[in-house]
Order: structure tokens, then C-alpha cells, then sequence
């Protein structure tokens, strides 16, 4: 029952995105069935999973360098007190910034 839960509910999902197809007459461009999206997957799977791979190799860098300067970041404010007294402010108030706020900030700056 507990591996049979998650595939009902996708399944429902599917089908209430059919009858929403079905019923609000909706062109193709706006709301596209299922199928119609499951074939257009399908023809260009491997374009999309090339995509994809690029895509996880870049979190992963993302995640490494992330990891590693978060490290390097720790061990001199931690070794360094002029650089505590200078950086913990700025940290401080980053982490009360939301990160939905902070993101595009950081996009337009770097």
C-alpha cells in the first residue's frame, strides 16, 4: 500500500489534467494534454536528458565550490578576529534576508 499510494495520486493527478484538457477547451499551446507532452518528451528524450546531465554536473560543481569556500570561510573568520569584526555583520544581515530576495540581487550582480 505504501508504494501503491504515490502512483494513485500521480495517477489522479494525470487524469484530472486530462479532464481539465477535455473540459476548458483550451488550445494546445496553453494547456497541452498528457499525451501530447509524454510524446513530445518522447521525440526529443535525448536532447532533454543531455540537458539534464549538464544540468546535475553543474550542481554538482555548484555544490563543490559552495562546500569548499563555505569551509575556507569558516576556518578564517574563525582564525581571524579583524576579519569576524568585519565580515559577521554582513553575514548577519544575509542571513536575515530572504533568499527569495537575495537570489535576483545576486543574478544582476554577478
Amino acid at each position: 500500500m505504501r508504494l501503491l499510494r504515490p502512483v494513485i495520486i500521480l495517477a489522479g493527478l494525470i487524469a484530472l489534467w486530462q479532464a481539465a484538457v477535455w473540459l476548458l477547451a483550451l488550445p494546445h499551446y496553453i494547456l497541452p494534454a498528457p499525451a501530447r507532452v509524454a510524446a513530445a518528451w518522447w521525440d526529443r528524450a535525448d536532447s532533454i536528458l543531455g540537458h539534464a546531465a549538464v544540468t546535475g554536473a553543474e550542481i554538482l560543481l555548484g555544490l563543490a565550490l559552495g562546500g569548499a569556500l563555505g569551509c575556507v570561510s569558516a576556518l578564517v573568520l574563525a582564525s581571524y578576529r579583524p576579519a569576524r569584526r568585519w565580515l559577521m555583520p554582513v553575514l548577519v544581515v544575509s542571513q536575515a534576508i530572504p533568499v527569495f530576495a537575495l537570489a535576483p540581487i545576486l543574478v544582476l550582480w554577478l
